[in-house]
């Protein structure tokens, strides 16, 4: 019953940034369609699917962490994965809240190198929670890269 009720919080801390994001976005779609997008920018429906998808591989990336307790082993990779978690709350409100395409940039590149550390640091705990992070790794070198060309050609 522990392990579930790990597993259930860990999920929810990560759908954190979404409900952070969603009524902000909603707002802004009438802004974000006059910006100039990379002919490889996924249709709108696309990005919903996909952070649903991830937010709850993450989570599970959390539980497997952290499911034997917390310890000296794992503390450092479980900081190092909220913080890159609170990155990515921050990374909406700064797009399409604020607008401001080059720091919202420079937020996703810290949630790449905070992923990729985390990855790092989780391995000798973990392959499962360093394994479910890899299509979350991949999608936001994408988004980088999405963000970085808005960025250039607004």
């Amino acid at each position: 019953m522990m392990q579930l009720v790990k597993l259930v919080f860990w999920v929810l801390l990560c759908q954190i940034p979404a409900w952070i994001g969603m009524n902000i976005v909603q707002h802004n779609m009438e802004w974000y369609h006059t910006l100039h997008l990379p002919p490889f920018s996924p249709p709108d429906w696309m990005f919903g699917m996909v952070w649903a998808v991830l937010y709850v591989l993450l989570g599970v990336s959390g539980y497997y962490l952290i499911r034997r307790g917390v310890s000296s082993v794992n503390r450092k990779a479980m900081w190092i994965f909220i913080v890159q978690l609170a990155l990515n709350a921050m990374w909406t409100p700064v797009f399409f809240g604020m607008h401001a395409l080059m720091l919202s940039m420079i937020i996703v590149l810290g949630m790449v190198l905070l992923t990729g550390w985390f990855m790092r640091a989780a391995r000798p705990v973990s392959r499962a929670a360093v394994w479910l992070m890899v299509p979350y790794m991949a999608w936001i070198c994408f988004a980088w890269l999405i963000n970085a060309s808005v960025w250039l050609m607004n």
